[in-house]
């Protein structure tokens, strides 16, 4: 998704490369081929956290939590590429706010200053509250389907959308 979006923008992107792997042999989702910022190549990792998983639910207590608890373990994950990279750090909950702003307004703005749309950043904001709400509803409809249970998902997601402030330059 946000490969995507950087190739929109004209940007070239490698996704998970293979020579940033970490000691665990997992790669960040993606990478910039070009410097992004500060003359350094953009890599992302960007963790989609469930608040109601064993993992977060004791974090989840307060909005955005689990996404902060997600972002600081990646952060602290890819410290060592931050020499030669610029880490984008990012995170989106399934059930709460989207925790990536910075990143997907910028990536945003690139694509608006290509193809002059000003809608860019407010469009990238939803298309990701949608894959995030697709994804969410499979995983609870397979839960509870595994339950035997029978489970409508509804729209009760929210929609994600950028602060003003990150596009008012228009």
């Amino acid at each position: 998704m946000v490969a995507k979006a950087f190739s929109s923008a004209g940007i070239p992107v490698a996704k998970k490369p293979a020579g940033l792997c970490h000691t665990d042999r997992k790669c960040p989702g993606g990478m910039t081929l070009i410097p992004w910022k500060a003359g350094k190549p953009a890599v992302w990792d960007i963790p989609v956290t469930c608040t109601i998983t064993a993992s977060y639910i004791d974090s989840s207590c307060e909005a955005s939590a689990a996404a902060e608890f997600a972002t600081s373990r990646k952060m602290a994950k890819y410290s060592n590429l931050t020499l030669q990279h610029t880490f984008c750090p990012a995170s989106v909950e399934t059930l709460g706010p989207l925790n990536a702003c910075l990143l997907f307004s910028d990536v945003g703005r690139s694509n608006s200053a290509v193809s002059d749309d000003l809608c860019k950043v407010p469009f990238l904001f939803q298309w990701i509250s949608v894959v995030v709400q697709r994804s969410a509803a499979q995983v609870l409809s397979q839960t509870t389907s595994q339950n035997k249970s029978h489970f409508s998902v509804k729209s009760s997601f929210c929609i994600f959308s950028p602060p003003a402030s990150l596009y008012s330059w228009v």
